[in-house]
């Protein structure tokens, strides 16, 4: 028998519409699915740019529905609703229609209703949370669209359904976006509002992947009772809705906050059968905790965090702070699972003296902190000396802020991205703070990271300041230091930097620079390459990318408003030249009827040039002074320069001077004119070069070979013994080779896969352009006492290979030893990348055959070894002791006395009972032994009686 139902019509016509509206309700029937009457009216169409559709699930069984339609506006909406559920759309517009539909779900969840601090809300001061909705939009809509479709659904709603959304009033997004219906006491809030989507390329609309991001926060600032209310959160993550709340609660002392209290809202409905009622699913959650107790002088604070993260499973981070009258402790870890199941942990802390309090140590070197750390499947990410100020693991956990709390300290940790999970990364450190005499504070550590790649870094920060126990000093100079080895990128590096802080006899008088030095050890982008510089560049110079950048080495100082004085040097080595310089200027401003200026500025740069010798030296130096006179409305300004400027170079020595006084310049030379310098002979060249050839072995070399064998065949020179399985010898030489051949087979022709590599290379310090470097190899095998040529073969293929490998090996190598003849040294790269420098040669593995091939009787022979008693514990003989005899087959063999014979039987018999009786084993015949006997036995067998 069916229930009935209810069916509702309306009408309405005037001058300039009509509306028309209809509802209808399930009473107590199972009802229709709420996508099948979308899908049917045709209200989720991709074709239209609705991209985006809500999970299967997010559709609700309605039981209560209705339609409504404007002529004027064009506009259709059609709102469906279960008992806590609701689902509308509604399409305004005309030929370019715009879609929108909304889902709700009514929680009617209040703070009461949370564990821990629930308890404590007054009732008339309660904060309720009454509904999630998501919301989809086909294009941007505007507020009057929205006006127009929100009085379209309260037509179509029925009178008997409560939960029948409508649009938010402030308009729409293109995409999602998720929505919050929430009360507070005695106010009205609109809704929190999370877009869910981005906008693509294209147009296209974009889920947005959950990132473990906060969300959307709303700062409350409510005071319920003895509870305080500092926030609440909206977040979107693993597809659930998070709606929490940072509140705390103070007992004395004692104050306990605790983080993301709320709840987490799964849209996926529960209770579809006829005797459940559709609704979202909602839980209860706790993001973290944190406590605080502050009795003098004792303060404690401490906090567990429970962090949303997509890469991961489970993330937990923690930390503890303690603070006494003599000491401090600060801690800090997390511990995360990643999907895949594999774990990470790190915990990090430091302990330090207070208000001037040592921990141990002599005045020379008294230690004020300690720190140590590890951790397990994570990385630490390296700081840049710009950044040593801000790294948390230098300039301690609570960055220099007393009273940092737990949440503050995860923060820099995690939050700014300084340590993260990552599988199969371990590091550990240890550090130090110290002082010597109370004037110099240092703070050292060192971090040791392996793995995938290796890294050891020691980097620290130290403060001098003169005269001590002055709340102002003379002088304060603060010092950053940066060593470091970074395996994956073959990079060894040094920095020192004069840090924030510094100045000399004024705290105006500030400091600046930096010294930077790099050196790549491998690799193929940037091996063999180096710089030292300190303060930076020539300014002519191309600095290449991964060069480092210092800041300038020197001062600024501004004593008044009307002077001013700044100062920088630089210098920097690098595989192709030495520079130098510096600046300096003097600035004087007043002000008044008459202004006045003056200025002297000074600048010198020098560039030196390795082998063939040559510098490229100019000075600068302008001073000048000038009035501005206002005359009424007419400004006359007088200005007077003079200066200098010089350029000189050589060999030959010579140079260039402009002299320039007030409106008159007049230039010169002296010496010769600039020219190249000459080039150098080949064997001054040769001593700046490296050995020229290397061979290395990477395999096969046999490392159990005997210690005298190898220096016997060392005196001898003969070459090292190796094993064929395998074996593998590279074969370079510090030169570009424009040719490599293996018994006059040329090896760098395309056909064996090396690029075209353009020019050929210059010997610059020779002034030889365009060389020839040929670099041949030569292999033989010994057959039958003769040498003889052997030629690699690449084809592993072909019918008669030989099976060898060749690999061309190319090396990064100097400009200024192989670049071009007339490029700049300034303008151009450090090094000539990937030149051809040698081979990689691997010999095949040993190929197993299918026999074991033939067998001497060399091989089987017997060495014989002296006679002997077997140890026992006892070293006396014990019992009979056995003899040979060349009687002993015979009597082996005798048919009356020997081993067939029955006698002999019976106690053979007897013995191989009491033998085997629990482990059951077949008696051998003995008369097949009897008469093999003489056969198988080289030698008469041992024998007692």
């Amino acid at each position: 028998m069916y229930e009935p139902m209810e069916f509702k019509v309306s009408f309405e016509k005037d001058l300039l519409s009509t509306r028309f509206g209809a509802s209808w309700n399930s009473g107590e029937d199972e009802g229709v699915s709420a996508l099948a009457i979308l899908e049917a009216l045709g209200l989720v169409d991709d074709d239209d740019g609705l991209l985006v559709v809500l999970p299967e699930d997010l559709w609700p069984v309605a039981r209560g529905a209705g339609l409504a339609y404007d002529s004027a506006t064009k506009g259709i909406a059609l709102a469906v609703g279960t008992g806590r559920v609701g689902v509308a759309a509604a399409s305004v517009g005309g030929d370019a229609r715009s879609y929108a539909a909304v889902v709700r779900g009514s929680m009617n969840m209040r703070l009461s209703d949370l564990p821990l601090v629930g308890t404590a809300v007054p009732p008339n001061a309660d904060l309720a949370l009454r509904g999630v909705a998501f919301v989809l939009a086909s294009r941007e809509w505007n507020q009057d669209q929205v006006q127009s479709a929100n009085a379209l659904l309260g037509l179509a709603d029925p009178e008997s359904l409560a939960v029948i959304p409508h649009l938010p009033a402030e308009g729409l997004k293109r995409g999602v976006l998720l929505a919050l219906d929430w009360e507070m006491p005695g106010q009205v809030v609109p809704p929190m509002i999370l877009p869910l989507t981005s906008q693509g390329s294209g147009g296209a609309v974009m889920v947005l992947a959950p990132d473990g991001s906060p969300g959307l926060s709303f700062n409350l600032g409510l005071r319920l009772g003895p509870v305080s209310v500092h926030r609440v959160t909206l977040g979107y993550v693993d597809g659930r809705v998070r709606v929490g709340f940072d509140a705390s609660m103070a007992v004395g002392p004692v104050a306990l906050t605790v983080l993301g209290l709320g709840v987490s809202v799964d849209p996926a409905l529960r209770g579809r059968d006829a005797l459940a009622e559709p609704a979202f699913g909602v839980e209860s959650v706790v993001e973290g905790a944190q406590i605080l107790l502050d009795k003098p002088p004792v303060r404690v604070s401490g906090g567990l965090v429970r962090r949303q993260d997509s890469r991961f499973a489970e993330l937990i981070t923690g930390g503890i702070a303690v603070e006494a009258k003599a000491f401090s402790l600060q801690a800090a870890g997390s511990y995360a699972r990643s999907h895949e199941g594999w774990t990470s942990l790190f915990l990090f802390g430091e302990v330090s003296g207070r208000s001037g309090v040592a921990l141990f140590g002599p005045p020379p070197f008294t230690v004020t902190g300690l720190s140590l750390g590890f951790g397990v499947n994570s990385t630490v990410r390296m700081p840049a000396i710009e950044e040593m100020g801000s790294f948390p693991l230098v300039a301690r956990l609570d960055g220099g802020r007393p009273g940092a709390s737990p949440e503050q300290i995860l923060e820099q940790l995690q939050g700014e991205g300084w340590i993260t999970p990552k599988q199969g990364q371990y590091w550990g450190m240890g550090g130090v703070l110290f002082t010597s005499f109370r004037f110099i504070e240092s703070q050292a550590l060192l971090l040791v990271e392996g793995g995938e790649r290796w890294n050891v870094t020691l980097m620290g920060r130290t403060s001098l300041a003169l005269p001590r126990g002055k709340s102002t000093p003379a002088a304060r100079v603060n010092i950053d230091l940066l060593i470091a080895y970074r395996s994956e990128q073959n990079l060894l590096s040094l920095d020192a930097a004069i840090a924030a802080g510094s100045y000399i006899l004024d705290p105006g008088f500030v400091l600046t620079g930096g010294i930077a030095l790099r050196v790549w050890t491998g690799g193929k982008d940037h091996a063999g390459d180096f710089v030292l510089t300190a303060g930076g560049y020539h300014d002519r110079y191309k600095v290449p990318d991964h060069y480092p950048r210092p800041a300038p080495l020197g001062f600024s100082w501004s004593p008044g408003g009307s002077i001013s004085a700044t100062g920088r040097v630089y210098g920097a080595v690098t595989g192709n030249a030495l520079m130098f310089g510096g600046r300096l200027a003097l600035d004087y401003a007043a002000g008044g009827a008459i202004h006045l200026q003056a200025w002297m500025n000074a600048h010198v740069d020098v560039l030196v040039q390795w082998k063939p010798f040559y510098f490229d030296a100019s000075l600068r130096v302008r001073v000048g002074a000038a009035a501005t006179i206002k005359i009424w409305f007419v400004r006359v300004r007088v200005s007077v320069e003079v200066g200098v400027d010089l350029t000189v170079w050589g060999p030959p020595l010579g140079g260039r001077a402009t002299v320039h006084l007030w409106f008159v310049s007049f230039t010169f030379g002296f010496g010769n004119d600039r020219s190249s310098p000459a080039g150098i002979g080949w064997d001054e060249f040769r001593i700046q070069l490296p050995a020229p050839a290397a061979v290395t072995l990477e395999h096969g070399l046999l490392a159990d070979a005997s210690p005298a064998e190898t220096a016997a065949r060392s005196a001898a020179d003969q070459p090292d013994l190796v094993s064929r399985d395998g074996f593998t010898v590279t074969l370079t030489t510090t030169t570009p080779n424009t040719r490599i051949t293996v018994n006059n087979n040329d090896y760098t022709h395309p056909v064996h896969g090396t690029p075209d590599y353009g020019r050929l290379p210059s010997a610059r310090p020779m002034h030889e352009g365009e060389i020839a470097v040929e670099h041949h190899i030569t292999i033989t095998y010994n057959a039958n006492g003769t040498d003889t040529d052997f030629t690699p073969d690449n084809d592993l293929e072909g019918e008669n290979s030989n099976g060898w490998q060749t690999e061309l090996i190319t090396h990064n190598l100097p400009n200024a030893l192989w670049g071009p003849l007339r490029a700049d040294p300034l303008s151009e790269g450090p090094l000539l990348d990937g030149r051809p420098a040698g081979l990689r040669i691997t010999v095949p593995p040993s190929r197993i055959g299918t026999i074991t091939g033939p067998v001497t009787d060399t091989t089987l022979a017997d060495e014989p070894l002296p006679d002997g008693n077997t140890p026992l514990r006892n070293a006396n003989a014990q019992g009979p002791h056995p003899t040979t005899s060349i009687r002993t087959l015979q009597q082996i063999t005798d048919p009356t006395t020997g081993i067939t014979a029955t006698t002999t039987h019976t106690r053979r018999t007897a013995l191989h009972h009491n033998l085997y009786s629990h482990t059951p084993a077949p008696n051998p015949n003995p008369t097949a032994y009897a008469t093999r006997a003489p056969d198988i036995h080289t030698h008469p067998p041992l024998t007692t009686t």
